[in-house]
């Protein structure tokens, strides 16, 4: 099997985690799971049904109430959309992906999360401005 059958095969055993976690009641496991379907049509390059999974997914990570998953979800749904040319939704998405890591004081995505670090650029921007006037 090529790497592309192998990701087609993870997105259908992520597909399949999901339905399951849907049918037992698992919000969590099933954004979780929905969250490893987006990022595995993102890398087949199937960026439309990708974001879509990725814009369900983080719906049903608020509805499942945990943080965590949220935050992995924002973070997954901003990579995608980003890389279907939606900059402005990617970066919203990025930015509450940063604010729920701080919220559950998660360090490492706070400095690993691309609204972490499209704020860092920005603000390292204005301050060289400032000083360069």
């Amino acid at each position: 099997m090529n790497l592309t059958g192998q990701f087609q095969k993870s997105a259908e055993y992520a597909q399949q985690a999901a339905d399951l976690g849907l049918k037992i009641g698992d919000k969590a496991g099933a954004a979780n799971a929905l969250n490893y379907l987006a990022a595995a049509l993102a890398i087949q390059g199937r960026l439309a049904e990708a974001r879509d999974v990725a814009q369900k997914d983080v719906t049903l990570a608020r509805e499942a109430g945990d943080k965590k998953v949220l935050e992995q979800v924002l973070n997954t749904a901003g990579g995608v959309i980003g890389e279907s040319g939606r900059y402005e939704e990617a970066l919203a998405y990025f930015n509450e992906c940063l604010d729920t890591a701080r919220n559950i004081d998660d360090q490492t995505m706070q400095y690993m999360s691309p609204g972490s670090q499209i704020g860092q650029r920005s603000h390292f921007r204005s301050h060289c401005e400032s000083h360069t006037s």
